[in-house]
């Protein structure tokens, strides 16, 4: 029995009334179904040159600590050739590792470190869209290298009484037309997200085979699997039909006022990713247990969908969670999605990333024990964001740092009290490190038996040790008292 006491007021008692019975130490499940995976945002982890930035070595310099946590297999945010504009989301080479991380050697050093350890390595595999630096749209603007339909091109709305319009209704994530000119091309291009990011076009199938050739490229050398970015967005309607906007919801350049039947969750974007997980079954990989990890920011039934045999979706119903969040709710939040879960299926609980606050920012610091015993002993396996297990809080940027409103939750890794909180040896780091250092660092509560990460790494020790079962029952025992059974 698991039970928590979900309120900021008792937050002493959420960190003692944990009952777990062990009903088996035999754990038969492969790694990527039980094993906690730990996301690294490379920049942010550890910089090992002194140039303010986090890199690969500083990864490896860290890899006993990633040993002594207990995880089975580290995330790495991008770490390929990029302009950076979106921090390396916007790729300009899948098969070049950006100089700002190190080199080549570096990542296959890595590799080698972290496996001789026992702990799996992942990618971050972006293949709705590239940079618009990257060699293929280059081409493609130029219809050279057979690369002119690598991307989704379309005419303007030459009939328009405006004149040279998109070709349809839609908008991007971001806000605004989903299409930009390109004045050498004379044609309009997509992007779901920012312009700089051209969706590469799925209704070819070299497209496919050139993402598939990127997986086996890191798969050759070494990787264990991939967490697969913005999945639904991967195939768009070939007729390029406009979307129903929302009835009373005016705004047309708002992504909300739409209805994304066109171009979010179509039934080929289920059929290429199965399509991408069939690598891991060619002879040269299918030595070894490999996944692909999706992100899939959508309906439950929707991401129900996403699973298959290489495939399994992240769960985000935990990051729904908020400051004052009562046991009914966190009740609802963890039925919603096993109740319609087949039974065949793993559940990866996410509870924070790069785009989310942390745990102890929205919620309070206080909480930030309460979270990780609840994704830890829901059913199924979880992802920690680094610095969640020492309580990391987003950190207030100043008008320096507000290019990007995801900045506070991407600040460097405070390992001690040291310069640069340990990350860096010298003071300015590419984000500003938070002030609360001294206080709130790795070294620090390595010491204590009380504190946030003594909890998490107990509780790392205890999923590995045992298997749960699926068959569990919730139980409100008080209005801010949930039990699992």
């Amino acid at each position: 029995v698991f039970t928590i006491i979900m309120s900021r007021y008792h937050y002493y008692c959420c960190s003692i009334v944990l009952f777990c019975v062990l009903l088996s130490v035999v754990n038969c499940l492969e790694w990527y179904d039980s094993k906690v995976l730990y996301q690294i945002y490379p920049k942010s982890f550890a910089d090992s040159d002194g140039n303010g930035i986090g890199d690969l070595k500083g990864i490896i310099n860290k890899a006993q600590y990633l040993k002594d946590l207990g995880i089975g297999a580290v995330w790495l945010s991008p770490i390929f050739q990029s302009p950076m504009k979106d921090n390396g989301y916007d790729i300009s080479n899948y098969t070049a590792i950006d100089q700002v991380y190190g080199t080549l050697n570096d990542f296959k050093e890595l590799i080698k470190k972290v496996h001789d350890l026992g702990i799996k390595v992942l990618l971050d595999l972006v293949p709705n869209h590239t940079s618009d630096e990257h060699k293929w749209f280059v081409d493609s603007i130029n219809k050279k290298n057979g690369k002119e339909d690598y991307y989704v091109w379309v005419d303007p709305d030459k009939m328009s009484p405006a004149g040279f319009l998109p070709p349809n209704n839609w908008v991007s994530l971001l806000g605004g037309s989903a299409w930009t000119y390109n004045e050498n091309r004379q044609q309009y291009y997509l992007h779901q997200f920012a312009s700089y990011q051209p969706d590469l076009n799925y209704h070819n199938p070299k497209v496919l085979e050139e993402i598939k050739n990127v997986m086996r490229y890191w798969l050759d050398i070494g990787v264990d699997g991939f967490r697969v970015d913005a999945v639904p967005f991967l195939v768009e309607d070939k007729e390029l039909v406009s979307e129903d906007q929302i009835q009373g919801c005016t705004d047309v350049n708002s992504y909300n006022c739409f209805r994304h039947d066109k171009t979010k969750n179509l039934k080929e974007t289920y059929n290429i990713l199965r399509e991408l997980g069939t690598v891991f079954e060619e002879n040269k990989y299918k030595d070894q247990p490999r996944k692909l990890f999706l992100e899939a920011y959508t309906t439950l039934n929707d991401t129900i969908k996403y699973y298959s045999k290489h495939a399994t979706p992240f769960n985000f119903n935990l990051l729904l969670l908020t400051r004052d969040v009562n046991a009914t709710e966190v009740e609802k939040l963890l039925k919603d999605w096993t109740d319609v879960l087949p039974k065949e299926n793993r559940t990866i609980w996410v509870t924070g990333n790069h785009d989310n606050p942390r745990i102890g920012t929205k919620m309070g610091e206080d909480m930030i024990d309460a979270v990780s015993m609840l994704s830890f002993m829901a059913p199924g396996n979880t992802v920690t964001y680094y610095g969640e297990e020492i309580g990391m809080v987003d950190t207030y940027m100043g008008r320096n740092y507000k290019s990007d409103p995801r900045n506070p939750e991407r600040t460097p890794m405070q390992w001690n009290s040291n310069t640069s909180a340990g990350f860096s040896n010298i003071t300015k780091t590419w984000l500003p490190v938070n002030p609360n250092y001294w206080d709130i660092n790795q070294e620090k509560e390595a010491a204590d038996k009380k504190s946030h990460l003594t909890i998490y790494k107990s509780l790392v020790e205890l999923q590995n040790d045992i298997i749960e079962d699926s068959n569990y029952t919730t139980h409100i025992l008080a209005p801010y008292v949930f039990a699992l059974k």
